[in-house]
C-alpha cells in the first residue's frame, strides 16, 4: 500500500474517531436523550372569530397537533391554531356554514443521526358559545383531544389514531369517540341520543354520564362506568376488565373475552331477567327470569363475574 494511501486512511480514521467522541460527548451532555439534541421550531398563533349564526358545523383535522374545545366568553366562535414556517401550514375556510380547519399530514420531527428539527407542541383551540346548535368533528392523527364545559345542539365526534381523548362537562345530541391507541376519560356527559366509545388499545373511564343509549367497545383495555344512566348500556372488551358502579339502565349487556366483570347495578334483582355465563371462572349471578322487561346479560369467556344489585 502506498504511503499516501496509508496516511489518508489514518487521517480519515482519526477524524471519524474524533467525530464519534464529539457526538457521544454531546449525547452525554444531553442526558443520553435524542430529544435534547433537537432544535424546536417555534409556532406562531393565528386567531380568527365568527358570528355563531353564520356557522352550522365545525370540522378540525390535525396531523401532529392536539385539539381543544372550550367555552366562548363573548357568544362568538373563536379559532386559534399554531402556524409554523415551512410546514405547509393550516388552512381555514368557511363555506356554506361549514368551518374547516385542516393541517397537512407531516411527521412531527426530522432527525439526522440524532440531530434534527422538532415541531413545538401546540393545540388548535375552538371556543364555542353556550348552546350553539351545530355539529363538531375533531379528527387528530397523533395528539390529544379535549373538551370542557361546552354544549352543542348537534353531534360531537372525536377521533384520534394515537393520543388521549378527555371530555368533561359536555352536552350534545350525540357523542361518538373513536380511538386507536390511548385512553378515553369522560365526566359529566349529557347526551340526548347515543353515546358511543370505541378504542383499539387503551382504557375507557366514564363517570356521571346520561344518554339514551351508551355503548363502549375496546379491543384491548378496561372499561369502567361509574354512575352511568341510559335506557340501554353495552360495555365489552376482548382483553380487559369491565367494571360498573351504580349503573342505571333497563337493558344491560356486559361482556369480556378475557377478564373480569364486576360492580353494582341500581335496582332490584327480581326486576331483571338475568343471563350470566362464564366459560372459565366464578359467578355471583345465576340466570333467571324477571318481574319486568328489564334485562341483564353478563358474559366472560375467561374470568369472574361479581355483580350485585343495590337500592330498589
Amino acid at each position: 500500500m502506498k504511503k499516501s494511501t496509508k496516511i489518508t486512511l489514518i487521517v480519515g480514521s482519526a477524524l471519524m474517531a474524533v467525530g464519534l467522541v464529539c457526538g457521544l460527548t454531546a449525547w452525554a451532555l444531553a442526558g443520553f436523550r435524542l430529544s435534547n439534541l433537537s432544535t424546536v421550531q417555534p409556532a406562531a398563533t393565528v386567531e380568527a372569530d365568527y358570528d355563531a349564526a353564520d356557522v352550522t358545523s365545525i370540522v378540525v383535522e390535525t396531523a401532529a397537533d392536539g385539539v381543544r374545545i372550550v367555552p366562548s366568553d363573548d357568544g362568538r366562535i373563536h379559532v386559534a391554531y399554531p402556524q409554523r414556517e415551512g410546514d405547509g401550514g393550516y388552512t381555514l375556510t368557511v363555506r356554506d356554514g361549514r368551518l374547516e380547519l385542516k393541517q397537512p399530514r407531516r411527521s412531527g420531527s426530522v432527525v439526522w443521526f440524532g440531530f434534527g428539527v422538532e415541531l413545538e407542541d401546540a393545540d388548535a383551540v375552538v371556543s364555542l358559545p353556550a348552546d350553539w346548535a351545530g355539529d363538531v368533528t375533531l379528527d387528530v392523527s397523533v395528539g390529544d383531544v379535549s373538551g370542557r364545559g361546552v354544549s352543542v345542539g348537534g353531534g360531537l365526534t372525536a377521533s384520534a389514531d394515537g393520543g388521549n381523548v378527555t371530555l368533561q362537562d359536555v352536552a350534545a345530541s350525540a357523542i361518538s369517540v373513536t380511538l386507536g391507541l390511548g385512553d378515553v376519560e369522560g365526566t359529566g356527559w349529557s347526551v340526548d341520543g347515543a353515546a358511543e366509545v370505541t378504542v383499539d388499545g387503551g382504557d375507557t373511564d366514564l363517570t356521571d354520564v346520561t344518554a339514551a343509549s351508551l355503548t363502549c367497545r375496546a379491543e384491548l383495555g378496561n372499561v369502567t362506568l361509574e354512575r352511568a344512566a341510559a335506557e340501554s348500556v353495552a360495555a365489552s372488551t376482548d382483553g380487559g376488565d369491565v367494571e360498573v358502579s351504580r349503573l342505571q339502565a333497563d337493558r344491560i349487556d356486559l361482556r369480556t373475552d378475557m377478564g373480569d366483570v364486576s360492580g353494582t347495578v341500581d335496582g332490584r334483582e327480581a326486576d331483571y331477567a338475568v343471563t350470566a355465563s362464564t366459560g372459565l371462572g366464578d359467578s355471583s349471578l345465576t340466570s333467571h327470569g324477571g318481574e319486568t322487561d328489564r334485562t341483564l346479560t353478563v358474559t366472560t369467556d375467561m374470568g369472574d363475574i361479581d355483580v350485585a344489585f343495590i337500592g330498589g
